[in-house]
Formats: C-alpha cells, sequence, structure tokens
C-alpha cells in the first residue's frame, strides 16, 4: 500500500525503486499507544466505544474487534450506530480473509437499509469500499476498482487526506489496478497519496502487507530481484505478527517466493532453484487446500508455468497434471481469472516443444478467448511476438510483417510521441512496446529480402526493412526516456539485436546501389548505437561531480540504516520519517543525472559531407562498429566514402592477446609472441586493410574506435604477415605506424563540435611543465629545453594538487604533466592524479578536470601512467585524457599502459624537437616513434616501450 513521495509522471522504474529502498530499511516500528490510533477515528463516531473498537483495528486487535462489534449488535442500537456496526463487522471479516462471512454483513446491511440513496456519504464511503474489498478477494478486478474509485469519493467528502480510511482507500485502489496491469502500478496518483499518509502516520505502517507484496511483484517483474525478496520477506513478517491467520496471503508470498527462484534458475542455469521453486508451489497450494479462495487457479497457473520450463516425461506430467487442475477450478468457479490455460499450453508450444504451428494455433485461440478481458490483454504484446517469431520460423515473412501491424494497431500507439490512457485511470507514456514491435517489423522485411538467396535480394523489401529500422532510431530515444536503470542491461541486448541488423541491412543496400545516403544512415547507426551503451554507462556510474558527491552522501547515510536493517535492529518512528526523506532527496538527486545523460545522447549525428569538411585535404577517418560477429568500417577522406563489413567472431580475444602481450616488458612465455605475430596481422586485414585503395599516403588518419577496439593501439599492427622465427627482431617487424600517423578519438560528435569553431594554427605560446619530484623523472631538464624558449617550470613544493586545481581554469597553450595516475576499468569517478606533499599525496579526479576550462589549452601532455586508460563505454575509454578533451583541450597524448619513463621521456623529447617546428601532434608523435625504432638497439624496439603514448582530440 505504500507508495513513494514523488509526484506522478516521472520514471515508472525510478519511483518504484524508492518505494522499494524504503521498504527495506524498515521493520516493525515501535510501540504507539492506543490513545494515537483512536486519534485518527475522532470523525469516524460521536462514541467513545466505537472510536476505541476501531483504534483496536488500525492495531492489528482485528479478532478482538470483532468480538466487539458482535456484541454491539446484541444490544438496541440508533440507526447510525447499526450502520456502524455491520459494517464495520464486514470490515474486519474482510481483514481476516473471510469473504463469506463478509458478505453475510453486507447482505444484512442491505436488506436493513434497501434504500442506498438516502445513505449518508460516511454509509456509503464504508459500503463502497466493503464491496471494493470484496470484490478484490473475490477477483472481480473491474468491479472492485468501480466500488474504490466510489468509496473514495464519499469518504474523502467525510474524512481528511491523510485519515486512516482514506489512506487505506487510496492504497486498495493502488493493489487493484496492480491485479488488473502489473505494468501500470506506481503510475498512478492513488499510490502517491497512500505514500502521502504513511509518511504522515508511520505508527500504521504495519498494516500494509499486502502492498509490500504487491510491490515485491512489481519489482520482480522489473528484474529487481533482491529488492523484491525483501518485501516479500517484510510482507510476511508483518502477516505473521498479527493476531489472525492469512494462509491466502501466505500462500501468495510463498508463490512470489517460488517465482523469484524460477527466475534465479533462468539465469544461472541451475535446475536446483526450480525443484525448489515447485516445492514452495506445493507448500502454497496445500496452505489453500481447504479455501474456496480463486486464487488457487493462480497457484495452479505458476505450477503449470514452472513445469513448462522443463523438458523430460516427469515434467510433462506435472504440466498436464497442473493444467487438468487449473481447468477443474475454472470450471468450479464458473470463471477463468487468472489461468487461461490455452496460454499456458502456447507457452509451452513455443519454449519447450518448439511447434510454431501448434504455437500460432494455440496463442490465436487464447486472444480470440480473451479479446474483451482487460487483465488479459496485458499479455497480447507477449502473444504477437511469439506469433511473429513462429511465423519467421516457418519463413512466412508476410504474416509475420501482418503479425507486427495488427499488434501496433491492437496497441493504439502508432504515433511514438502519443500518451495511451487506458481505461484504468492511469495515464502513461508507454513507447518501449511500440519500439519493439516496430524494429521486428524491419528484421522480418529483412529476412524475406534475403529469402531468395545468398546472391539474390528482394531490392524492394530490403529497402522496407530500412525504413522500419529508420522509425525505430526515432522511437528509440523516447523509449529510453521510459527504461530504467535496472533494466538498462537486459535492453541493451535488445538494442544491439536492432542495430546489428540495422546496419547489416544498411551495408546490404550500398552493396547493391552505392550510395552517400547509405554511408550517412550507417554513420547514424553506428553512432547511436555507441550513444546508447554511453547512456547506460553514464546512468550507472553518474558523472557529474557536484551530483554524484551529493548523492553518495546520502547513499552513504541510507546504507547504514539498511545496515541496521539488515542485522534486524528496530528503527524508531523519526529513524523511519528520516530514511523516507532522504530517499526522496536520493530521488531527485538521480533524476538531474538521467536527464544530463538524455542530453548526450541528443546531439546531432554528423554526415560524411560534414565530415569530410571538418577533416580537410589532409586527414581521414575510419569509424568502426561491432554489431554482432562483424566488424563496420566507414571510411571518409579526400577520395571519397566506402563501407565496409568484415566478419571477425575472434576480434575479443584477438585484441586481448595482443593488448596482454605488448603491456609487458618482460616475456616469459614465448606462445605469447607467437600469438603477436598471428593475430596483428588478422587484425590489420580486418580493421585497415579493406580501405587501403582509398588512403592517401602520410595523411594523419583519424580513428572512431568501439568498445575493445579502444584497448587497440592500432601503431603495432602488422602489415604483413610474419613467419616466427628465432629470435624475433622487433626493430624490423612491418608496424603499421611506418605507414602512417594515428589520431585517436573517442567521439566522433566530439571531434566534430572541436573541430567546427577551432583555429586549427593555434599555437601553443604559453608553456608549462608541472613536476612531481617523487616521480624521480630522469633529465626533465633536456625536456624542458626541447619544448622551447620561456618555459614555465613548476616543481617542489609548487607542483601541489591544490595549486594545479587552482589553476586549471587560467590554464593555456602547451602543458606537460609529469604525476602519477591511477585509472580504474570499471569506476570512471576513480581516475586520479596523485601528487606527492609534505603531509602524504593529494589527489586530483578526471572530474575535476571535467568541472574546468580548459578550452585555451592547444596540447595536454600526459606523462602518467594509465592517462588513456580506463572505463570503456560505447563512446571511448572513460580516461584521464577523455575529461580533459571534455573540458575543452584541444589534443591530449596520454599513455594506455604503465611504460618506462626512461622511453617516454625520449620519445618526448623528440616529438617536442618536431612539434616546435610544424605545431602538428599527431604527425610530431608519429616521427618520434619512428625515430625511436631506427635509433634504439633491438631490445627496445618491443611494442611495449614505444606505442603506449597515443594521441586523441
Amino acid at each position: 500500500m505504500l507508495k513513494t513521495n514523488i509526484k506522478t509522471g516521472i520514471f515508472t522504474s525510478t519511483i518504484v525503486l524508492l518505494s522499494v529502498l524504503m521498504m527495506e530499511c524498515k521493520r516493525l516500528p515501535e510501540p504507539v499507544a492506543p490513545a494515537i490510533f483512536v486519534s485518527h477515528f475522532a470523525k469516524s463516531s460521536s462514541n467513545e466505544r466505537w472510536r476505541k473498537i476501531e483504534g483496536l483495528i488500525a492495531q492489528g486487535e482485528v479478532p478482538r474487534a470483532c468480538r466487539k462489534l458482535k456484541s454491539q449488535l446484541n444490544r438496541k442500537l440508533t440507526r447510525k450506530e447499526h450502520q456502524h456496526a455491520l459494517l464495520q463487522l464486514a470490515f474486519t471479516h474482510l481483514l481476516m480473509e473471510k469473504p463469506s462471512a463478509a458478505k453475510k454483513q453486507i447482505t444484512r446491511f442491505l436488506q436493513h437499509f434497501p434504500d442506498t440513496a438516502k445513505l449518508d456519504a460516511w454509509a456509503k464511503g464504508h459500503l463502497y469500499y466493503n464491496l471494493a474489498l470484496l470484490k478484490y478477494q473475490e477477483l472481480y478486478l473491474l468491479s472492485a476498482k468501480k466500488y474504490a474509485g466510489l468509496a473514495l469519493h464519499h469518504l474523502k467528502a467525510v474524512y481528511p487526506e491523510a485519515h486512516y480510511y482514506t489512506g487505506m482507500a487510496y492504497c486498495q485502489m493502488g493493489m487493484i489496478l496492480y491485479d488488473i496491469n502489473p505494468q501500470y502500478y506506481g503510475l498512478n496518483d492513488y499510490t502517491r497519496k497512500a505514500n502521502d499518509f504513511f509518511q504522515a502516520h508511520p505508527e500504521l505502517w504495519h498494516l500494509n502487507w499486502e502492498s509490500l507484496l504487491s510491490k515485491a511483484q512489481y519489482e520482480a517483474l522489473n528484474s529487481r530481484n533482491l529488492e523484491s525478496r525483501h518485501l516479500v520477506e517484510t510482507a510476511m513478517l508483518l502477516s505473521e505478527n498479527q493476531s489472525f491467520q492469512l494462509p491466502v496471503f501466505r500462500a501468495r508470498c510463498l508463490a512470489m517466493q517460488a517465482f523469484l527462484l524460477k527466475k534465479e534458475g533462468e539465469v544461472s542455469q541451475d535446475s536446483s532453484h526450480y525443484y525448489r521453486a515447485l516445492y514452495l508451489q506445493k507448500k502454497a497450494l496445500r496452505l489453500l487446500k481447504p479455501s474456496k479462495s480463486l486464487r488457487k487457479q493462480e497457484l495452479w497457473r505458476d505450477m503449470a508455468t514452472l513445469s513448462a520450463k522443463f523438458k523430460g516425461s516427469e515434467e510433462d506430467k506435472l504440466f498436464n497434471y497442473s493444467i487438468k487442475k487449473l481447468k477443474k477450478h475454472i470450471k468450479q468457479a464458473g470463471r477463468d481469472v487468472f489461468g487461461f490455460p490455452v496460454r499456458l499450453e502456447a507457452f509451452r508450444a513455443y519454449n519447450v516443444e518448439k511447434n510454431p504451428e501448434k504455437t500460432i494455433a494455440l496463442f490465436r485461440s487464447y486472444m480470440s478467448a480473451a479479446r474483451n478481458d482487460e487483465v488479459q490483454q496485458r499479455h497480447f504484446s507477449e502473444a504477437f511476438f511469439c506469433i511473429r517469431s513462429s511465423y519467421v520460423k516457418l519463413q512466412d515473412y508476410k504474416k509475420a510483417i501482418d503479425t507486427s501491424k495488427e499488434m501496433l494497431q491492437t496497441a493504439g500507439e502508432a504515433d511514438p510521441k502519443a500518451i495511451w490512457e487506458p481505461k484504468l485511470g492511469i495515464k502513461v507514456a508507454n513507447n518501449q512496446g511500440p519500439w519493439m514491435q516496430t524494429f521486428q517489423t524491419g528484421i522480418a522485411y529483412l529476412n524475406w529480402s534475403k529469402a531468395l538467396g545468398k546472391d539474390t535480394l528482394d531490392w524492394e523489401k530490403l529497402t522496407k526493412a530500412i525504413e522500419f529500422f529508420e522509425l525505430s532510431d526515432e522511437r528509440f530515444l523516447s523509449s529510453l526516456l521510459y527504461t530504467n536503470e535496472d533494466n538498462l542491461v537486459q535492453y541493451q541486448t535488445r538494442v544491439s539485436e536492432f542495430y546489428s541488423h540495422a546496419l547489416d541491412a544498411v551495408y546490404l543496400a550500398h552493396q547493391l546501389k552505392p550510395s552517400e545516403k547509405w554511408i550517412d544512415l550507417s554513420i547514424r547507426f553506428a553512432d547511436r548505437y555507441k550513444s546508447y551503451l554511453l547512456f547506460k554507462d553514464l546512468n550507472l556510474s553518474l558523472v557529474d561531480e557536484e551530483l554524484s558527491t551529493i548523492y553518495n552522501a546520502v547513499k552513504n547515510e541510507l546504507d547504514t540504516y539498511y545496515l541496521r536493517e539488515k542485522n534486524k535492529q528496530v528503527l524508531s518512528t523519526k529513524e523511519l520519517i528520516k530514511v523516507q526523506r532522504l530517499e526522496a532527496k536520493r530521488f531527485v538527486i538521480f533524476n538531474k543525472l538521467r536527464q544530463l545523460s538524455i542530453n548526450s545522447v541528443k546531439q546531432e549525428i554528423p554526415t560524411s559531407n560534414a565530415i569530410r569538411k571538418a577533416l580537410g585535404p589532409f586527414r581521414q577517418l575510419i569509424h568502426y562498429a561491432i554489431a554482432d560477429s562483424f566488424v563496420y568500417s566507414i571510411y571518409v577522406g579526400p577520395k571519397g566514402v566506402q563501407l565496409k563489413r568484415m566478419p571477425d567472431p575472434d576480434l575479443q580475444r584477438k585484441i586481448t592477446s595482443i593488448y596482454n602481450f605488448i603491456i609487458q616488458e618482460e616475456w616469459v612465455n614465448e606462445n605469447e609472441k607467437l600469438s603477436y605475430l598471428q593475430h596483428a596481422p588478422s587484425l590489420y586485414n580486418t580493421l585497415i586493410k579493406p580501405h587501403e585503395n582509398y588512403f592517401v599516403e602520410d595523411n594523419t588518419t583519424l580513428i572512431v574506435p568501439d568498445r575493445i577496439l579502444h584497448h587497440l593501439p592500432f601503431d603495432v599492427l602488422l602489415t604483413a604477415k610474419i613467419e616466427p622465427k628465432q629470435p624475433i627482431s622487433f626493430k624490423k617487424l612491418p608496424y603499421l605506424v611506418w605507414k602512417m600517423p594515428v589520431l585517436y578519438t573517442p567521439s566522433l560528435k566530439l571531434w566534430i563540435g572541436k573541430n567546427k569553431n577551432r583555429d586549427p594554427l593555434l599555437e601553443s605560446v604559453h608553456k608549462e611543465v608541472w613536476e612531481d619530484i617523487s616521480f624521480k623523472s630522469d633529465n626533465v631538464e633536456a625536456l624542458v629545453k626541447a619544448i622551447g624558449p620561456k618555459v614555465t617550470h613548476i616543481k617542489g613544493d609548487s607542483c601541489t594538487a591544490d595549486n594545479f586545481i587552482k589553476n586549471l581554469d587560467g590554464m593555456s597553450g602547451l602543458i606537460h604533466l609529469i604525476v602519477h595516475a591511477n585509472s580504474s576499468d570499471s569506476n570512471r569517478l576513480d581516475n586520479y592524479f596523485r601528487f606527492k606533499e609534505k603531509n602524504g599525496s593529494k589527489r586530483v579526479y578526471g572530474y575535476q578536470l571535467n568541472g574546468s576550462d580548459l578550452s585555451k589549452v592547444n596540447l595536454l601532455f600526459l606523462a602518467a601512467c594509465k592517462s588513456s586508460f580506463g572505463q570503456t563505454s560505447g563512446e571511448g575509454v572513460y580516461s584521464l585524457s577523455r575529461y580533459a578533451l571534455e573540458a575543452g583541450v584541444n589534443k591530449v597524448i596520454g599513455s594506455q599502459w604503465q611504460a618506462r619513463s626512461k622511453t617516454t621521456q625520449c620519445l618526448a623529447q623528440d616529438f617536442y624537437k618536431v612539434y616546435k617546428n610544424d605545431n602538428n601532434v599527431e604527425r610530431a608523435l608519429w616521427r618520434a616513434k619512428l625515430n625511436y625504432l631506427k635509433s634504439m638497439p633491438d631490445s627496445m624496439c618491443a611494442p611495449f616501450y614505444w606505442s603506449a603514448l597515443m594521441p586523441m582530440q
């Protein structure tokens, strides 16, 4: 019944997450004096004894209140008192899960007071509230919703908003709406107002056990299993502390625990989870054995769903037995509430039997029977999806497409920005369903276009597929807005599938009819896919430092309460209220962080023509996208544009193997050398060779990597296959570095933005060298001399973290930084420079650079270990170098690993000798590397020594 204190219209998942966290921290509150409960009923009755009886109900002493009400009915009562006794007696029976007894009292009430129109607002409110509870327990959900609405209308006329009965009625409406459609729980005004009530009166929190179960079910649907488990356990704890039995409720809790075990089994592929889940289901059914509750249908349905996950004679037997029992209970009840056995049989035909014809027939039968059932319509999108997939398996692509169109028409969401208002009294913006169906339709058209054979494509159907992919891409952002952070990882699989197929379709179209239009579309799809990955990453790691600091402080404070709850310590009422406020504050901060992430995705994607203009005549670009088992590469340069696709399912293994080899100064294992000699030419053939004919000799090649490619220094690729010899001459290997200078950019949009308004001839007039003396760099004075005249050398006591931060906004020209650094590949907020100071060391974090204006810095040379290493997202590695680029620095040179300081110093000196003459960063570093390879002995020419430094823009 409890709902988060957040305004409606904000993201569904984060709202429910807030309420889950609120639940996690709570146990039974401190005992409260009965007088506080009685005060809730000051307006319920003018008679003190009635208020005391209602106080007993609020305290959970329901059987005692029931006995007192029965004794009151034996007395001589006024009309008002008679109404009160009958209605409250029905209410106590409903609380104790005795709908038949409650129905008798309601019938007695209607016999004594048949003219309901003459009842006052108080009597109408309580009558309709009892009817709503009764219909809910009998699982007439739409009727329950109608009566709950009428009850609220009349109760609000009698009681204030924060009164016990109005608060409980809001909660009841929320639960009813959950059972009608779980997807929209938490999106309505009812649960918000219920939450306001419980925040105002935490002493009544022990009454909301049923609402906790609803929340647990919702959390499980959103793959938040841990939160769901905590909620179920708390709900069971509350119910067990009541002075009366709740067998139906306990059975539902056991079924929920079984559902969570089933989900864990799906993830871990551990069959023991399923058997434990079956045990809990059987235990739940035993609890309901003497009961006539319609929840039995729900339990037998869940039992059938569980057994449908197994394949074998015993499992088939269990599934058929569950379906038989379900049909029996449906026949006894005279109606199908949760079951629809045909739907379960259809899912088994789809998942276990792999029978597409049977799947289609059963799902069509199910949808026909449930066409006018609002409760069952929530399953229609799954049914359409299974039908469409079955048609694809049968290679009947036309029917597959017609099925997708039918689903879109049924959902009533042709417009991606449309606001759908179901007949549930809830206003919902739901765009994920249409986005899914739209791109699935595109996939169906793409498969249909390939159906004629490998060498023959249906052009009309192929272009139709691309139209659907373009529409899906437009709907993508809208879908992101309504995807919670916990579902982003799950959602990623679907997005990966979409963009893999979209790039495939565009590539095939370009092969048939080459056009720059397809190049632009491939850039758009590749960039949006990376933007999605970045969006997920930004959401999960919280990049804005000022907000993140507050967020983490609030989170840490909350964690202390959660730890106490974990240790089963009771929180006081005052502490519970403080926890609620902290969680509300944390939610507001999270929303702001989320909006920053969304803004990063919305940036304009450049066309090939805009890229060509930004490149100029002396640079060329290769934009990579990894999709499925292919590497797509888009070349843009002076000789034109080109789109290529190369199969390489072992790409990750090859890059990892090369990276692990080149970052080691000493090699003990000869197999690593042989692996490098094998994989480096193979990667060259995949990544560079397809565009060789378009390359302009000596032009800078700008590389836009994707995911694992960010960890690959392209300089070390080998342009020819080398036969392994002993010993290997590293000096004579055909590295790519001999052919051309390479420049990297983490993001195409970031690079375009920098190059629009920047003067390419900007000179580094002002020059600074910051040297942390603990670094023990050799011959720094020679480096300062190589940089040129008028260099400010900051070292010793002046080179401190505080001084560096203080001078950030005023920095310009050229900055050379010699310090220790640390980079994390899992948490971007843990990337920092470390300055040695008198009292130890102090850190300057990467995000502190991001908060400064470094747009006047033409070059930042980071002579710091792993300064270009970090957490990989779709759009680049979030390294110290990346933070500097986002702060406005034009170009950065950073190190990919912990290279030797002597060789780094040597390369830096040669770099500055060239750079001060032509002011071109990537070419100067290229010349320095070539000079190093020519002048150094073979023992010092392994990639470890010279390839760690990478220029970025």
